[in-house]
């Protein structure tokens, strides 16, 4: 398992270069993953690459200078990927369901979990 984590990292970076940030807790979510799963994650990011996935521009003004895909990985790993509107991926979020609904917030993208929004 350990092997498959370091091999798909290095193709992460491979992929999107150098300037990729990971989240603090990147490692510790990935490991969770079963196999097949960290696959799965791995060819979502190639189609983001590639503009084969979903993105959309924030709607928080401060924001309107980036293009953000989500994922949903399994039932409590979520996945973020943030790049700047024509340009490089920056940074690359796996967490739980709390963290992601937050970077969500600051996204403009969820007003409050209090509301279900």
């Amino acid at each position: 398992m350990r092997e498959s984590y370091t091999k798909i990292k290095q193709s992460i970076i491979l992929l999107f270069g150098e300037q990729l940030i990971f989240n603090k807790e990147f490692d510790k979510y990935f490991l969770k993953l079963k196999e097949n799963m960290m696959n799965d994650f791995y060819d979502w990011l190639v189609k983001c690459e590639e503009g084969e996935a979903l993105g959309s521009v924030p709607p928080r003004k401060q924001h309107k200078d980036l293009f953000v895909f989500f994922r949903k990985i399994g039932n409590s790993t979520r996945a973020i990927l943030i790049k700047e509107q024509n340009s490089s991926f920056i940074q690359l979020i796996l967490t739980n369901h709390n963290s992601y609904d937050d970077k969500r917030k600051e996204l403009g993208y969820k007003k409050s979990s209090y509301y279900k929004s």
